[in-house]
C-alpha cells in the first residue's frame, strides 16, 4: 500500500511508519517539525525513518497547505496524526489549536475527499469525553461527550467533520481515541517521561492534583496504539466509524510517580500543584468495540510497559 501519514516524526507517527515501513509499505511523512518540543528529537526520528528505502518525506505546516508534491500519487490511505498535543498548553496557547486541530483537519480531510482516497484513519483522543459520567466498565463511544479543554473540543469538531464528509462526500473515515499514550521514544512533557526525568536527578515530582487527592490514567502503551491503528488500516469498513484504543485498566498517577521515585531511590519531592483547568480526574476506556470489530486487544500491561519505559529513559 501506499500510505501518507501526518505527524511522521511525532511520538505515535513515527512508530506507526517504522512498522509500516517495516511491512514493506511505500509511507509519504509529512511534518512541520515544530517547537512544541526539541525539535532535535523529532530530526532524530526522521534520520532514523530514512534508513528505510520506501520512505519519502515533506517537511510542511498542514493548516497553511496539504503537500502538492504527492497530489498525483496513488494513494490507497492518509493516516492523520497531526495535532497539536497536550491538554495544559492549550490554556495559554488556544490559537495553537485551532489552526493544527481544526484548519489543519480540515485541509487533510480535503484532499482526502478530493483525491477519493478509499481509507481515512485519524487520531482522536480520550479528552473528547471530558466531564462525562465514567461508569465502572469505562467510556463507551456512544456516551455523550462533554470536552473539559479545547483540546478535547477540537478533537471532536474533528469527529463530527468527519461524520460529515462521509455522508457528502462518501468516503471512509476511523477516528480512534488515544488513552494516555506512553512507551520509549515519547515527548519529554508526557507525565511519566518527565517524572522519570526528574527521578533520575532528584528532583520534586510536580503532580497536577490537589493535596491528598489522586488521578487514575488509562495508561496505554505505544505498541498497542500502533497496533490498533493498523487494524484500522486493514480493515474494509465503510462510512464512519469511531473506537477507543485504550489499556482497560486505570492506574493511580501518585502510586506511579511513588514507584518511579523509588525506582531511582529519589530524596526528590511530590509536589501537588492543584488541579488545572480542564483537568480530568479519572480516564477509562472500554475497548469492546474496537475488540469486536477490529481485533484490538491491548498486550502490555502497565507494570511492563513502566519498566520498559525506565529501561530506555537510563
Amino acid at each position: 500500500m501506499r500510505i501518507i501519514i501526518t505527524g511522521a516524526v511525532g511520538f505515535i507517527g513515527h512508530s506507526v511508519c517504522h512498522r509500516l515501513l517495516g511491512d514493506g509499505h511505500t509511507v509519504y511523512g509529512v511534518d512541520s517539525i515544530n517547537d512544541y518540543y526539541d525539535p532535535l528529537i523529532k530530526l532524530d526520528r526522521l534520520r532514523d525513518l530514512q534508513g528505510f528505502h520506501n520512505f519519502f518525506f515533506l517537511q510542511e505546516n498542514l493548516a497553511e497547505s496539504f503537500p502538492t508534491a504527492i497530489s498525483s500519487s496513488k494513494i490507497d490511505a492518509v493516516i492523520h496524526l497531526a495535532a497539536q498535543a497536550g491538554v495544559r498548553y492549550s490554556l495559554t496557547n488556544p490559537k495553537a489549536y485551532i489552526q493544527s486541530n481544526v484548519v489543519g483537519f480540515q485541509n487533510v480531510i480535503d484532499f482526502v475527499a478530493s483525491k477519493k482516497i478509499p481509507k481515512f484513519i485519524y487520531a482522536s483522543s480520550s479528552s473528547v469525553y471530558g466531564n462525562s459520567p465514567c461508569p465502572e466498565t469505562g467510556w463507551s463511544e456512544d456516551v455523550e461527550c462533554l470536552p473539559s479543554n479545547l483540546y478535547g473540543a477540537t478533537k471532536k469538531a474533528n469527529e463530527l467533520v468527519a461524520a460529515a464528509y462521509c455522508e457528502t462526500d462518501k468516503i471512509n473515515a476511523i477516528g480512534l481515541r488515544f488513552f494516555s499514550v506512553y512507551g520509549p521514544n515519547g515527548r519529554p512533557d508526557m507525565f511519566l517521561t518527565s517524572a522519570i526525568a526528574k527521578a533520575k536527578l532528584g528532583q520534586p515530582i510536580t503532580l497536577f492534583c490537589d493535596d491528598g487527592d489522586d488521578m487514575l490514567r488509562d495508561w496505554t502503551h505505544i505498541s498497542d496504539i500502533t497496533a490498533g491503528i493498523i487494524l484500522s488500516v486493514d480493515s474494509d469498513l465503510t462510512g464512519h466509524h469511531v473506537f477507543n484504543l485504550a489499556a482497560a485498566n486505570p492506574v493511580s498517577v501518585v502510586k506511579t510517580a511513588v514507584k518511579i521515585k523509588e525506582h531511582y531511590q529519589s530524596d526528590g519531592l511530590l509536589l501537588a500543584a492543584g488541579r488545572q483547568a480542564g483537568e480530568i480526574s479519572l480516564t477509562r476506556g472500554n475497548i469492546d468495540k474496537a475488540r469486536n470489530i477490529l481485533g484490538y486487544y491491548p498486550l502490555i500491561p502497565f507494570q511492563d510497559g513502566l519498566a520498559q519505559l525506565i529501561a530506555a529513559e537510563s
